[in-house]
């Protein structure tokens, strides 16, 4: 066994924790427009949420402010449910101890100690990595795209 990570695996792992710095960005400029602030005081108000409890607060003040009861209602949940997954995937790799094998088998290791001590260890192939970051990119495109319509809207509202 080695600790000797095979090329490509770290500007892999750094892309995808930009990727979802980049989407956490996106999820502040959405609790601006729904919480009606700007993006300094949604900034001071959020930045210390984990991105977990963005996406809870974001789904709540949809909750409130949505009144469209079509299948477009969805969309916005099901979207930052596989947000909320994607971060969930970015900490299993991130906060993990990875080894390979005798045989190349590229792993991460995550130990727990809460009220009992357990090690989980899970074969992580590169191109599971490269499949998440595109993934996390398309979920980015998405959720820029509703920000800026939203804005767009906030615009003409004001125009009027």
């Amino acid at each position: 066994m080695t600790n000797i990570i095979p090329e490509g695996y770290a500007s892999a792992i750094g892309e995808m924790v930009l990727s979802a710095s980049r989407i956490d960005s996106v999820i502040t400029d959405l609790l601006a427009i729904w919480s009606e602030t700007n993006i300094v005081n949604a900034i001071v108000s959020f930045s210390h949420f984990q991105p977990s409890s963005k996406i809870d607060t974001l789904l709540a003040l949809y909750s409130i402010a949505d009144d469209d009861k079509g299948e477009r209602k969805s969309l916005l949940p099901n979207l930052l449910k596989q947000v909320r997954d994607h971060f969930d995937f970015r900490n299993s790799i991130v906060h993990a101890y990875w080894t390979v094998d005798d045989n190349g088998i590229v792993s991460t290791v995550r130990f727990s100690a809460r009220g009992k001590f357990t090690r989980t260890k899970k074969p992580v192939p590169l191109e599971e990595i490269l499949q998440r970051i595109d993934s996390m990119n398309e979920a980015e495109r998405l959720l820029r795209g509703l920000r800026d319509h939203m804005h767009r809207q906030i615009q003409d509202d004001k125009a009027e």
